[in-house]
């Protein structure tokens, strides 16, 4: 509400002291106001903004780590001529190759069965406890059952822990149909026998006998306990389901497409994520209140070219003459995007595969982030993201100065109000003051006009 001050200075007991007040207090308050509220909301625009970033590196960092292990690039395909009894699974530590093979004998395991009883919980030696021998590789364990059903056996002997499976079957017979089998493990070395201490039980009845898997790969002999054999070629697991009359073979061949598919995915990745931080720094065509938000915070500049870096920059594992992206037919173009020249990738892809998974994972595994050592051009990227992400880092940081500022700010906000109050009330006890004084003298005048009238000579014709 706008007040001609001098008009309502010159009205007497006319001024109206509260609108007056309120429009000195708010011509004082609001630049100061104003200013306050720009910066508190320029800093929660700036949390908005690194929360973007943060989105942005954690989705770049995924694309990162997508190519730092080897598993993430060495991928293999199995033409298997051996599979009426064998299937065969090759991990990223195989080799490509072909492997000819014979499975002359399946591993099995011991299993012993027990005469059959009437019902499971059927009371056995006269409601005595029973102990029950196990001897399994050449170690006697003695089991003691008490209150022993056959339902109980079975839980005392899985208590045990001892590698015997024990179960109850019902092979649905009318008298006595439930049995008790004990099932060990494969191999012959793993052979056992059980033997109980009364009339009611035994295990006599021999269902299977522990033997061990006999291959010939490769044309030599090998001997395992277990159907399931990854340790004769390295990388490659052969599970056992038949015996073969002859021998047969399986190809095992490097599949580049996954390392592929993940370089253009980092590639695509960057180019989003480059997107939106240019729209961040300059305003581009984001369209939203964002826009230009990060322009020249020398945090977000520094993150901006470490980004770059990552790709530039020289790996910490070079292999073969690859010693950057760029050597693998990845680099920058004009405009600040990634680009991929696809003879070049396909080219190593085919002619020096081995030489492009050191250059970006230093040939690792499940790299961990802590720690300082090569982790090649995938890993050290993902690791430098990581820092950046993590509690006390860069963005962390800046978002916590901006949620810093913002808090000082309201303070400020707050503290400015409360100064104003107090500039409200001092005007008004001086202005109550000044009207006071001024109704003051406009009685005296008009006191004297009346006396003046009053005189004498006023009253001559």
């Amino acid at each position: 509400m706008a007040v001609d001050f001098l008009s309502a200075l010159g009205a007497g007991t006319g001024i109206d002291t509260k609108a007056l007040v309120e429009s000195l207090v708010a011509a004082e308050k609001a630049p100061l106001e104003s200013s306050l509220n720009r910066k508190k909301d320029s800093a929660e625009l700036e949390i908005s903004a690194y929360g973007v970033v943060k989105a942005s590196l954690q989705a770049l960092q995924g694309a990162f780590d997508n190519l730092k292990d080897l598993s993430d690039l060495k991928d293999f395909s199995v033409t298997n001529g051996a599979s009426s009894g064998v299937a065969v699974s090759a991990s990223a530590s195989a080799t490509a190759g072909t492997h000819s093979i014979q499975v002359t004998q399946l591993a099995s395991k011991d299993i012993w069965s027990s005469p059959g009883f009437t019902s499971s919980s059927t009371s056995l030696n006269s409601g005595s406890d029973l102990t029950i021998s196990l001897t399994v590789a050449g170690t006697t364990s003695n089991i003691v059952v008490s209150n022993p059903t056959p339902s109980s056996i079975v839980t005392a002997i899985n208590d045990a822990d001892l590698g015997i499976d024990a179960q109850l079957i019902d092979d649905g017979t009318s008298s006595t149909p439930n049995f008790i089998t004990l099932t060990g493990q494969s191999g012959s070395d793993n052979s056992f026998s059980a033997v109980s201490d009364s009339a009611d039980l035994s295990f006599g009845t021999r269902l299977s006998t522990a033997t061990d898997a006999n291959i010939i790969v490769n044309g030599m002999s090998i001997t395992r306990e277990s159907n399931s054999v990854s340790d004769v070629i390295t990388g490659v697991t052969l599970d056992l389901s038949a015996v073969m009359s002859s021998s047969q073979t399986f190809t095992i061949q490097r599949d580049t497409a996954k390392a592929k598919a993940s370089i253009q995915n980092l590639v695509s990745t960057y180019n989003d994520v480059n997107l939106v931080l240019k729209g961040l720094d300059t305003g581009g065509e984001t369209g939203d209140d964002l826009g230009g938000s990060l322009s020249g915070d020398p945090t977000f500049r520094s993150i901006v070219r470490d980004l770059k870096s990552m790709v530039t920059g020289l790996s910490s594992t070079p292999s073969g003459g690859f010693n950057y992206f760029a050597d693998i037919g990845v680099s920058f173009q004009r405009d600040g995007s990634l680009t991929i020249n696809e003879t070049t990738l396909d080219s190593t892809l085919t002619s020096s595969f081995d030489d492009l998974v050191t250059l970006l994972t230093a040939d690792t595994e499940d790299q961990t982030q802590y720690g300082d050592y090569s982790r090649g051009l995938a890993g050290d990227a993902s690791n430098s993201i990581f820092e950046m992400l993590s509690s006390g880092g860069t963005i962390d940081t800046a978002i916590t100065n901006a949620q810093t500022y913002v808090a000082d700010y309201e303070d400020d906000l707050e503290k400015l109000e409360l100064r104003m109050e107090q500039v409200s009330q001092r005007y008004l006890t001086q202005f109550t003051a000044m009207q006071s004084f001024v109704d003051q003298m406009n009685n005296t005048r008009a006191y004297l006009e009346q006396q003046m009238k009053a005189l004498p000579y006023n009253n001559r014709d």
